[in-house]
């Protein structure tokens, strides 16, 4: 389920960052550039955050030292 809801948000998160890479091309006034920054910067936090829950999500449940659990 995690799996899914993260794939999820990403997929969000790439609609997010095409349209920011699409405003770009059209650079508006120096005070929405400072927005634009904010909001790029927000997603790279929220793309960390999901690599991170990525990587916990099956803490605890194998063996340390198993290559694999099944």
């Amino acid at each position: 389920m995690a799996e899914i809801t993260r794939h999820d948000i990403r997929n969000k998160l790439t609609m997010l960052s095409g349209y920011l890479e699409l405003l770009n091309d059209h650079p508006p006034e120096p005070s929405i550039q400072m927005f634009m920054a904010k909001l790029k910067d927000a997603v790279k936090m929220i793309e960390a955050n999901i690599e991170f829950t990525k990587l916990y999500q099956d803490l605890g449940v194998c063996c340390p030292g198993l290559a694999e659990c099944g």
